[in-house]
């Protein structure tokens, strides 16, 4: 059973994004943009299971062929990113053929506007899960779908209404994770009071819901958000959301907790130049896990890009998580913290080299010793013209 739906799972994608792709193609060539490329990455790995102790290293080839296309009119944009991992190791237990898909679409007409975006994952837990909460399995089959239309009215120039929806299914091929669904309806307002400055509101009702297995659970959780957006200038803009959100856990339809209140947050403020990009994001809301549980999950990130020169780029990234101090359906996953740097060179238009060196660390609440890992990634990568 859970094989044939990871198969129609991975169906239902592929032909959702084929039908966007087909219904939203310009008929002008020259407004579509396509880009591919193929990398080969050797790496080692000291720690790739995340365990506390018994670690083991691993090292192989990671090719990934990808493709991307764009388009963009006055009323309407599209985006269509596919990517493949070929992974082989020294470990063939740890060998795996993995595929990411994203596809979006959208369209404005005077005061209208509506927009889709797709995606499809089939991986392995080493790749999709924030944790895999020390679990020592291998290779973990994954397969993720996300659905997530919108439509918006703008009856003013600086009134805009809109309600969003979005689907998020996850499998696994191990009973030792949990599949699950999350759900979730979000109406939103926001007022423009000056071209730099607007004002948001907005209301979240989500249900993370577990799939089979003989304990089943779910998490509602409700509540609003309100806050600013501002686009200082072309290139810096940010935006800030604070609001409260009540959360009720069940289990096999009988409730577990009474309603518990958190506080929540979503925060970014992005800069892009000519020679460096920055962008700073921090939120604090309810974060699924294959374990059987949702909880609120806080999390820091900072990503960081400074062109040398029209060769040679850095790129810095980190971020730090950690979980809330709650007694609604815990996760075991006390914090997690991680840091990248990445540099890389572009010998002809068409070819570059890369190398990267990214530092984990993981803290488990019934675990005595924290896990860490460091991977090395060397890789070239080629990019054909296809214009």
């Amino acid at each position: 059973m859970a094989a044939a739906l990871s198969h129609l799972l991975r169906f239902a994608c592929a032909a959702c994004i084929a039908l966007i792709v087909c219904a939203a193609l310009p008929a002008r060539a020259a407004d579509l943009s396509m880009k591919a490329a193929i990398k080969e990455a050797g790496s080692w790995q000291s720690n790739p299971l995340m365990l506390s102790r018994g670690a083991e290293s691993l090292y192989g080839s990671i090719t990934t062929p990808s493709f991307k296309l764009e388009s963009k009119t006055p009323t309407s944009t599209l985006n269509l990113e596919t990517s493949l991992n070929q992974n082989f190791f020294n470990q063939s237990a740890y060998n795996s053929t993995d595929a990411h898909v994203r596809a979006s679409v959208t369209r404005q007409v005077e005061r209208w506007g509506a927009g889709l975006a797709l995606g499809g994952d089939y991986d392995t837990t080493r790749t999709s899960e924030v944790t895999s909460f020390g679990i020592n399995e291998k290779k973990v089959r994954h397969t993720g779908f996300s659905f997530s239309p919108d439509v918006s009215f703008m009856p003013t120039t600086r009134d805009k209404f809109t309600i969003s929806n979005s689907t998020l299914l996850s499998r696994y091929d191990s009973n030792r994770y949990s599949d699950y669904n999350v759900y979730a309806l979000t109406p939103s307002y926001l007022h423009a009071f000056t071209p730099v400055h607007s004002g948001v509101l907005q209301f979240t009702a989500r249900r993370y819901d577990t799939v089979g297995g003989s304990a089943g659970e779910t998490v509602d959780s409700i509540g609003p958000m309100a806050g600013w957006q501002a686009k200082f200038s072309p290139t810096l803009s940010a935006q800030a959301l604070v609001g409260t959100s009540a959360s009720k856990q069940t289990r096999d339809n009988t409730p577990t907790q009474p309603w518990l209140w958190d506080l929540i947050f979503s925060t970014n403020m992005t800069y892009k130049g000519a020679q460096d990009s920055l962008k700073v994001s921090g939120s604090r809301d309810q974060q699924p896990y294959s374990n059987g549980t949702s909880s609120i999950l806080t999390t820091f990130a900072a990503g960081y890009e400074h062109a040398f020169n029209e060769h040679l780029s850095l790129n810095l990234d980190a971020s730090y998580m950690f979980k809330s101090k709650s007694a609604l359906s815990a996760s075991n996953l006390d914090y997690a913290t991680s840091a990248r740097a990445q540099l890389s060179y572009l010998m002809i238009k068409e070819l570059s080299v890369e190398t990267s060196y990214r530092y984990r660390q993981e803290a488990l609440t019934n675990a005595s010793k924290t896990a860490q890992d460091n991977t090395i990634l060397v890789g070239l990568t080629y990019r054909p013209e296809l214009d």
